[in-house]
């Protein structure tokens, strides 16, 4: 099987520092539809078995672009949903690492009241993959458009690494990362971060 988990295209939110976690109705910018649009270009010539994506508005405006020359359409998962950060959300980035630096967690353990750990995150992302095995054959193809925080979580999570390191993986918007599923191996990574097509 072979995986593209891929992130969202640009918000405003993204270009001004802004925690967007699990907010609804954040909506893709200029810059991000057209980053959508070439990543479709990307995957048009590909035979693709399935689309998903997060439940959240970003994602799903991202994917439905991504997906539309192929008229299938994108099943939509909360198990791929961003890491919910709670009142942050909405909030400068800079807040919210000045509220961990202040606590007394690691900052994959904390989480704000009502939020989540990026340890928490990771297993989500990892849920969701081991449904892929379960739901698809050896030979297909699938494309995921998640989240920076998913992402990255979920690739240390398949090297068998805690989301502890989780932010020292840069994921651009619309980036894609390459998984494959092997027999012999699990799920081996053979693209991080590849915005060649942007």
């Amino acid at each position: 099987m072979e995986i593209f988990l891929c992130r969202h295209g640009e918000t405003e939110h993204n270009n001004n520092g802004i925690v967007q976690g699990q907010m609804q109705g954040v909506k893709l910018n200029q810059t991000g539809r057209n980053q959508a649009k070439k990543l479709s270009e990307r995957f048009e010539n590909k035979n693709v078995d399935g689309f998903y994506s997060s439940s959240l508005e970003r994602a799903i405006q991202t994917a439905s672009i991504v997906a539309k020359p192929h008229e299938k359409e994108v099943e939509k998962s909360c198990l791929l949903d961003e890491v919910n950060r709670s009142k942050f959300e909405g909030e400068k980035f800079e807040d919210m690492v000045e509220a961990i630096k202040k606590s007394e967690s690691a900052s994959h353990k904390w989480s704000p009241e009502g939020g989540e750990t990026l340890i928490e995150l990771q297993n989500r992302g990892l849920n969701f993959l081991e449904k892929l095995k379960q739901k698809h054959h050896e030979d297909d193809t699938i494309v995921i458009i998640a989240h920076g925080g998913l992402n990255c979580s979920v690739i240390l999570g398949v090297l068998g690494h805690s989301a502890k390191n989780c932010y020292l993986i840069h994921q651009d918007n619309c980036c894609v990362n390459k998984f494959r599923l092997t027999d012999r191996r699990g799920f081996e990574i053979e693209q991080v971060n590849d915005s060649s097509h942007l």
